[in-house]
Formats: structure tokens, sequence, C-alpha cells
């Protein structure tokens, strides 16, 4: 399929009749017909952690949701309007935010947060242990002060820059790409360690 799709409809649309490649299967398909039209219902199956890396991976290709597809669609779910409470099914409180072409400053760090299409710095302060998902093409730039511990999955040609890092932090960065990369600056005294892996989607 050569067209683009411009939004969560349309991406659920083309998964469930396998207009793209992996097909969702039995189980998602029943998810996503169970969100009908409902934008909410839609936006939270989508940043599921299962959910981010087809999600990405195929917007990143053209097969899937476009930047402008989720600025207009969905602005009020993206770019820090918007806090899912446990999309994952793990009560608790459990945070997940979603930022698409965002180009700014973060400073409110949610547990899950997913990252496409951005070129921005995020703030992790005091005793957090956020999970982050890179990926169309953003580049990230972390800076850590305290004693955090963040989980990095980066996937296409996506990057992120430990800037300015504790050595009480520790940074994980799972790399789905061999296009991807992981970087130290200058003021990074914390360890970054890196593992390559196998997309499966």
């Amino acid at each position: 399929m050569n067209n683009k799709i411009d939004s969560l409809f349309n991406y659920k649309k083309n998964a469930l009749v396998g207009a793209i490649e992996s097909p969702l299967c039995a189980e998602y398909s029943a998810k996503w017909r169970a969100c009908g039209e409902d934008k909410e219902k839609l936006f939270r199956l989508g940043v599921m952690r299962s959910s981010l890396p087809h999600l990405m991976t195929y917007a990143d290709k053209g097969l899937g949701v476009t930047k402008n597809g989720l600025i207009t669609d969905f602005a009020n779910f993206i770019n820090g309007e918007y806090t899912a409470i446990d999309v994952d099914g793990v009560e608790g409180g459990y945070t997940t935010q979603l930022y698409v072409g965002y180009e700014s400053n973060i400073y409110e760090v949610a547990d899950t947060m997913a990252f496409m299409w951005c070129n921005a710095d995020i703030d992790v302060t005091g005793c957090k242990c956020p999970t982050l998902y890179v990926g169309c093409d953003t580049t990230l730039h972390l800076f850590l002060d305290g004693y955090n511990t963040i989980s990095v999955y980066l996937f296409d040609n996506s990057k992120v820059v430990v800037e300015d890092a504790d050595v009480s932090c520790n940074v994980v960065v799972r790399k789905y790409s061999k296009e991807c990369s992981a970087e130290k600056g200058k003021y990074c005294l914390c360890g970054v360690r890196e593992y390559e892996k196998e997309l499966r989607i």
C-alpha cells in the first residue's frame, strides 16, 4: 500500500484488513474493533506498550499514521494535553503520554512516554523510572538529576542523547534498528547500556 494513512481511524481500518505488513493478531483486532470511532479508546489502545512498536514502525514507513494526521485528529490527546491512566491494564495510576512533532522542553515526566517526529529535551529529576519509546526520526535529549533509571526503546533512525546525568542515574537503551543511535554528552556521568534487539511486530 503506497498511500499514507492520515489518522488512527484509517490506521485501524488498514491494520484490521491486513492492508499493511504484519496485520494485527486476532486479539488486537478485536480490541481495535471494540473502540469503534471513540477517539479516547483508540488513543488509549494505540499507546499501550505492546501497541507502540507496531504504530511507530509503520508510521515511519509511511504506512501508518502521519504526523499531520495525529496533530489534526488527536490534538487534545498529544503533547502534554492528555495523560492516559493504566492503559496497559495494570492498576496503580500508571501514566502514559504521546508527543508528536514536539520541539521544546518537557519537565513533567509520565511513567511511559512515546515520541514521534520530535526534537525535544526531557528533564528527569528526583527518583523516577520512566520508559521512553522513541521513533519516527525523533531526537531526544535527556537531562537526568537525582536517582533515576531510564528505559529507552529506540526505533528507525531515531536518536537519544544523554546530555547531562548524575552518576547515580542509569540508562538502558534497547535498539531495534541498525540506523538508530545512542550518545553520551559531555556532562553524562552515568552508565548507558545499549542492547541490540530484534524487532518483532
